[in-house]
């Protein structure tokens, strides 16, 4: 679990050496300031993808109910990094929005993003990334799929809401 100061921390980085998993919930960090400009997210090659739990950073969003970890600007997931949102929500207001080559897993809540132009999630940004939902809704302007030669993306909907609300561009 994070408290307030580490929360400040995750403000630029969240990287570690082993496999850690950094836990927002009702119980860790004050609600009503969980708000940050940045977030990026990385493990070893051998992270998402690899055996399980192996050089993977994990943020967990977890049973936060309707408060949300607010980011103003951008997420950034790389290789061994990975975000879960279970019964939270996480809203990206910038223009940065989500670039993704870890993995992201919506199993219930919700993951919001601002109409700001240029905001967009991207799966396979430079790099594989996965967005896996199971439950609940992911609202976003605009999602690219595989953007570059050198990536690959995949993109499963088992439950829950995929809408594209906005214009993006």
């Amino acid at each position: 679990s994070i408290n307030q100061s580490v929360l400040t921390i995750a403000n630029g980085f969240i990287l570690f050496q082993t496999s850690k998993t950094i836990t927002f919930d009702t119980q860790s960090v004050s609600l009503a300031s969980a708000t940050v400009s940045n977030i990026f997210i990385a493990g070893s090659s051998s992270g998402v993808g690899g055996p399980p739990n192996v050089g993977t950073n994990i943020l967990l969003l977890s049973n936060t109910g309707t408060t949300a970890l607010h980011i103003l600007n951008s997420l950034s997931i790389s290789n061994g990094g990975a975000v879960r949102v279970t019964n939270s929500v996480l809203l990206v207001n910038g223009p940065g929005g989500v670039q993704d080559d870890g993995e992201i897993r919506l199993d219930s809540g919700s993951i919001v993003f601002s109409n700001a132009a240029g905001s967009r999630l991207t799966v396979g940004n430079k790099a594989p990334g996965t967005l896996i939902i199971s439950n609940g809704t992911l609202i976003c302007p605009s999602l690219d799929i595989g953007k570059t030669n050198a990536s690959s993306a995949t993109v499963r909907l088992a439950g829950g809401t995929l809408s594209l609300a906005g214009t993006g561009s």
